[in-house]
């Protein structure tokens, strides 16, 4: 039965997977929706640190998410150059596992 838990998990992950990547995210975008979601606003070298990747790094996945709508930056009202960041409403539901109607019935 392990093996059936095991391979069904490993679908449900692959098409997880696929789900996000259709829609815009790549594993790293994908990794900070899930360390915003786990946090809240917070500022984006905070996040980078939190990831274990590089400012530069971060900074591009953060203006993807920008662009689709995931995510809000906002600059330090007196350090412009200093940016927090936070999920929107739409970030929160991207962040979150997908689950098709056939992952659902395979999972049951």
């Amino acid at each position: 039965m392990e093996d059936v838990d095991g391979l069904v998990g490993h679908r449900t992950q692959l098409a997880d997977q696929g789900f996000r990547l259709a829609a815009g995210l790549s594993l790293s975008r994908t990794k900070v929706l899930q360390a915003l979601a786990g946090r809240g606003a917070v500022h984006q070298v905070e996040l980078a640190a939190a990831l274990g990747q590089a400012p530069r790094s971060v900074t591009q996945s953060v203006e993807g998410l920008q662009r689709l709508a995931l995510i809000s930056r906002t600059s330090h009202p007196e350090d412009r150059r200093r940016k927090t960041v936070e999920l929107t409403p739409a970030g929160r539901t991207a962040g979150r596992p997908h689950r098709s109607p056939n992952n659902a019935a395979a999972l049951s």
